[in-house]
């Protein structure tokens, strides 16, 4: 930990030939300006008269010491200890704030191993929120009817909360109530909402979660699946991207969004027929979307909407090619609706219009071919929630902005991060607060700037942040990690439990 810029001396013992010589209080009169080491009580004995109590090296951090005008310093400090200058002295390498190298401080983790174990992937469901930390280890936040959280009960959390027994985790998917972590080796395991077979584990009868609902509240393993190299959560619904370019799907089907043909449920990992070279994955509420190698996008699943992309409002039961789509870098699946990232950085859209949510300026019911989002040239993140996108641009408004983040769509729980002025008509006749368009998200200082993920849920939007003292900011409505139930603007997310 810092200490202040000063030193201990210590006063030579008043009578001579006293035994075991005890150490004196701190003098706090001692020049505060001497560019010395701290130093604690009985250390280099016999080095000088001034300095003739004992003190254990370890608790300078040190290796050798010395008397220095009275004080006894570190001259070289012990091993796995840095020499972090007059300011700070020999530091752990497990300290918090000199994290494997002197000034490299921690945000919203420990040090471990010399690393700090900070968040490395956020992906936010329905209702909920979760993280992946260098460790490996998974944390979730909001809220918990169906288990999603993890971590053994059914209670929603404020607080980002550790999901049992999963410490190797690379990364993870969150759908409408379940949760799913890819483990290091290349397998899956699931936890929440289970009735439709989306934990993949065989099951659809686990434990009573809710009145009606059956979930698991801590992680079981998906069946028969040990080379997973991507996943993708959707509504009811699961999918993984193999090492080999195939996909494969479990859980609900009755949209056709396992892509296996057929309108069945699977409670384990099925084919998605006829994808061999798939290189993404995107799933919405009941469809899904992969990126080819070559580019191209591929949709299956639910298509009322046009949400597959593919010029037509018919249900399809295996991948059809998006109209028009070649050049795809990034895809991202909401509710009804579909998002490309081109290789130019523009982002196009296509499905569910009503709310402003393909942000072409329209509220097209149904819009069944890509159209481009306006005034986003410069996209470098995208993401799409149940009726609002999201992205992260390259420059913003200020000439040094770098991931300045932009949303678009329904902003009736704030998940906009901005107010619009602009209202849409729901397929209720109801007036809801929109933006057709991309605005900026507004209210947080360094926001504009260092967005690094970007992640949309039903009510919610959060953003990893690259800032050393922050990880998280979230904004919209639900149990968002904040502290307020509702947030119009983005707020810091709570440290940890």
């Amino acid at each position: 930990m810092k200490l202040a810029r000063s030193v201990v001396a210590f006063a030579a013992l008043a009578l001579a030939g006293c035994p075991s010589p005890r150490p004196r209080e701190v003098d706090d009169s001692v020049d505060p300006n001497l560019n010395l080491r701290w130093a604690w009580p009985l250390a280099c004995k016999g080095s000088s008269a001034e300095c003739n109590a004992a003190v254990p090296l370890e608790h300078l951090h040190a290796a050798t010491a010395a008397c220095v005008q009275g004080t006894c310093v570190a001259t070289a400090c012990a091993a796995d200890h840095l020499d972090c200058g007059p300011d700070w002295g020999c530091e752990t390498q497990q300290s918090t704030e000199h994290c494997g190298t002197c000034g490299r401080a921690c945000r919203w983790s420990s040090c471990i191993a010399g690393a700090c174990n900070e968040p490395v992937q956020i992906a936010a469901g329905e209702e909920h929120t979760c993280a992946v930390r260098a460790s490996g280890a998974v944390v979730c936040w909001g809220g918990n009817m169906s288990g999603e959280l993890g971590n053994g009960t059914v209670d929603p959390s404020n607080a980002p909360s550790a999901v049992s027994g999963v410490t190797d985790a690379v990364e993870i998917a969150a759908g409408g109530g379940h949760t799913c972590a890819r483990r290091r080796a290349g397998d899956v395991v699931c936890w929440g909402y289970g009735d439709d077979g989306q934990l993949g584990d065989g099951r659809t009868t686990h434990a009573e979660c809710a009145e009606g609902l059956g979930c698991s509240r801590t992680p079981v393993a998906v069946a028969g699946l040990s080379d997973a190299i991507e996943l993708a959560a959707g509504g009811h619904h699961t999918c993984a991207r193999r090492a080999s370019g195939a996909v494969a799907c479990w859980g609900g089907g009755l949209s056709g969004e396992l892509g296996d043909g057929t309108t069945e449920q699977r409670l384990v990992p099925v084919a998605v027929s006829g994808l061999d070279d798939a290189v993404e994955l995107a799933a919405g509420e009941s469809h899904t979307c992969a990126r080819r190698a070559s580019g191209a996008g591929a949709c299956w699943g639910d298509n009322t909407f046009g949400q597959l992309g593919d010029g037509t409002t018919e249900r399809r039961l295996v991948p059809v090619a998006v109209s028009g789509l070649d050049d795809a870098v990034e895809l991202a699946a909401g509710g009804a609706q579909t998002c490309a990232r081109r290789a130019s950085g523009a982002v196009a859209c296509w499905g569910s219009g009503k709310l402003g949510q393909l942000g072409n300026g329209s509220t097209t019911v149904a819009q069944t071919t890509p159209v481009a989002v306006a005034g986003l040239p410069d996209a470098v993140a995208i993401s799409v929630g149940a009726r609002h996108g999201c992205a992260i641009r390259a420059s913003g408004e200020r000439a040094d902005s770098k991931g300045l983040v932009v949303c678009w769509g329904d902003n009736t729980d704030a998940q906009l991060g901005a107010p619009t002025g602009a209202t849409c008509v729901d397929g209720f006749g109801a007036a809801r607060d929109c933006s057709p368009t991309p605005v900026a998200v507004a209210g947080l200082p360094g926001l504009y700037d260092d967005a690094l993920e970007i992640t949309a849920g039903a009510r919610h939007t959060c953003a990893r942040r690259s800032q050393s003292f922050r990880a998280f900011a979230c904004w919209g409505s639900g149990v968002l990690g904040t502290s307020y139930p509702r947030s119009l603007a983005p707020a810091d997310v709570s440290a940890p439990r």
